[in-house]
């Protein structure tokens, strides 16, 4: 996934030094998100947390907005690889609770234990430079799940295919919002509780 070209990095970070700094800005980035929320946050933070100058930033991002949509497709193109290790299963015959399980789990791990997450999602429903972005994400979900339900047999038309996919990014999306809210000591029931909803519902639509 890559965000919109208006708000990615200025320059591309070529050199191993470039590149090298680039990541330590976002790890530092996170850390400021994590801390201070996304309205909290500033270049000016960003860079304090990093140890180079605010100048130096604007060699790579205009502003908060582009460094945070770096993370995201930093963060994405991470998880793109268990994305594709889903469908890989789907195709292997597993059960649809079996699928379940699988998501569940890695929202859980992937979502639910990174700590900027939090700040990630008020920003991108707070922020209007973010919403596309937000978009975005959900359209990269929504050909995921497209592909799995292919992969997992799923025999109707291919616009009714991409119409519950679409559903499942919805579902998957109100639940990752819910699992940020609550208490982490929750989460064990609420996940249990939202396997049983997708479970129920792609046991009809794979009927």
């Amino acid at each position: 996934m890559t965000t919109t070209p208006d708000q990615t990095n200025r320059l591309s970070p070529s050199q191993s030094r470039s590149r090298d700094r680039v990541a330590r800005v976002l790890d530092a980035a996170e850390r400021v998100l994590a801390r201070d929320g996304y309205e909290g946050a500033s270049l000016q933070s960003f860079a304090k947390e990093a140890g180079v100058s605010q100048t130096s930033l604007y060699r790579y991002w205009p502003n908060k907005q582009g460094v945070f949509m770096a993370i995201a497709d930093r963060f994405m193109a991470e998880r793109a690889t268990t994305m594709e290790g889903w469908v890989a299963q789907a195709a292997e015959g597993i059960t649809v609770d079996e699928i379940v399980s699988m998501i569940v789990a890695s929202m859980n791990e992937d979502y639910g234990n990174t700590d900027w997450m939090p700040a990630c999602m008020i920003a991108l429903r707070s922020d209007a430079e973010l919403r596309k972005v937000d978009q975005e994400i959900n359209r990269y979900f929504t050909g995921q799940f497209d592909q799995l339900l292919k992969a997992a047999g799923f025999t109707g038309p291919a616009a009714r295919r991409k119409s519950v996919a679409a559903m499942m990014t919805v579902l998957l999306d109100a639940f990752l919002a819910e699992l940020l809210r609550v208490d982490p000591k929750q989460r064990p029931s609420l996940s249990k509780e939202f396997e049983a909803v997708l479970s129920a519902y792609l046991g009809q639509v794979l009927r």
